[in-house]
């Protein structure tokens, strides 16, 4: 009935995300979306779970108490960091810090420990999630099932591990959630342009030594000609576009989209006190890497072939501009014993189609070197 329910809204157009408890089963929690942006959050210490539209809101998972506890200890920690004269960096989650920020990582990672959850996020068509809670020997359990509205299980849909941070929690019990959300909100746009953004220019900031580059090509880059971005397959689509972006504001420098082939030899390819080289990589998936569609536990998906081996995606992830999480977020050996389950053999899949596998051929050399062709135009 639920889900006949959001059938017949689904025509009107629009989005649509949906939970309610039913009278006659009041252990199972009801979840429907179409379009419309929703998450699951799991506490993964307990097990518990709650259905937000905002990740933030997963918050009251966690007693007030250890919100508060939490909050006031981070900001002593912070204010301790600070009075060493050391920049907080926002990947303090990455352990590979040497000296004055390593003690930083450790303390804030042991602080936030209790805040660690797992993040389902809904937001394609037609699909539905059930909460069952169902009582154990000593404690209750919880199970959650994704599936689409045909009931299909939808194992695409996989956990993002992640920690929530009580740091900008600050809950006014006079005020609704509604009227904190909106509260909040100029501030956590603030600290986005904040983290991403130079305060002095107002300019994106990326992690990038700028000395460096101003030894190598002189201040403000004067001695920089070209910018050249290696990349082939999908990637070489991806670096097109990137040219197209970078030209309006590298007006006095030319932007070479490059492959492999055309810088085999560097050292005569590449002037090193000129020329800057980025390599791109972006793993998605094209419609020619596709080896045939399979039926996967009532699940149509695509078995596709890359040169690391075989790989199931959906048709949504295919020739689009964004990354296929199917060919670098699921362990190849999972997939071939999937293979092996519905009677397929994966090695003689793999060789029968590795005509497939994108690879840089001698075909490009026919076409205009761009390497070349902008040395000439020096």
């Amino acid at each position: 009935a639920f889900i006949k329910a959001m059938e017949a809204m689904i025509p009107s157009g629009g989005q649509f995300a949906v939970s309610g408890i039913s009278r006659v089963s009041p252990d199972r929690l009801f979840l429907a979306a179409h379009k419309r942006p929703v998450y699951i959050v799991r506490r993964r210490d307990t097990n518990e779970f709650m259905v937000v539209s905002d990740i933030n809101a997963a918050l009251g998972l966690f007693p007030q108490s250890l919100i508060q506890e939490t909050r006031a200890e981070l900001r002593q920690l912070m204010k301790a960091y600070a009075k060493k004269s050391v920049i907080v960096e926002p990947d303090f989650f990455d352990t590979a810090g040497t000296g004055s920020e390593d003690w930083y990582r450790q303390k804030k990672q042991a602080l936030l420990a209790p805040f660690q959850v797992d993040i389902y996020a809904l937001d394609q068509e037609t699909t539905f999630a059930r909460i069952q809670t169902r009582p154990g020997q000593d404690k209750i359990l919880r199970e959650l099932a994704i599936m689409d509205f045909s009931g299909n299980r939808r194992r695409d849909i996989r956990p993002e591990k992640t920690v929530l941070t009580p740091v900008s929690f600050q809950k006014d019990f006079g005020s609704t959630f509604y009227e904190e959300h909106l509260a909040e909100i100029p501030g956590l746009i603030l600290d986005s342009l904040n983290r991403y953004t130079d305060p002095a220019t107002g300019l994106p900031r990326f992690d990038i030594r700028r000395r460096l580059l101003e030894r190598r090509f002189g201040t403000g880059l004067t001695n920089l000609n070209r910018i050249i971005l290696v990349s082939t397959g999908f990637s070489f689509t991806l670096a097109e576009i990137v040219e197209k972006s970078m030209e309006q504001f590298f007006s006095g420098i030319n932007i070479v989209v490059a492959g492999p082939q055309d810088i085999s030899r560097v050292e005569t390819a590449v002037n090193p006190d000129r020329d800057l080289v980025g390599m791109i990589s972006w793993s998605g998936t094209t419609s020619d890497m596709i080896i045939q569609e399979i039926d996967n536990n009532g699940a149509a998906q695509l078995l596709a072939i890359d040169s690391r081996g075989l790989y199931l995606t959906e048709k949504d992830r295919v020739d689009r501009m964004v990354a296929d999480v199917n060919r670098y977020g699921v362990a190849r050996e999972e997939v071939n014993r999937r293979l092996e389950d519905l009677g397929m053999d994966p090695l003689e899949l793999f060789n029968a189609n590795k005509h497939l596998i994108k690879t840089v051929s001698g075909t490009a050399k026919a076409k205009v070197n761009p390497i070349k062709a902008s040395k000439r135009r020096m």
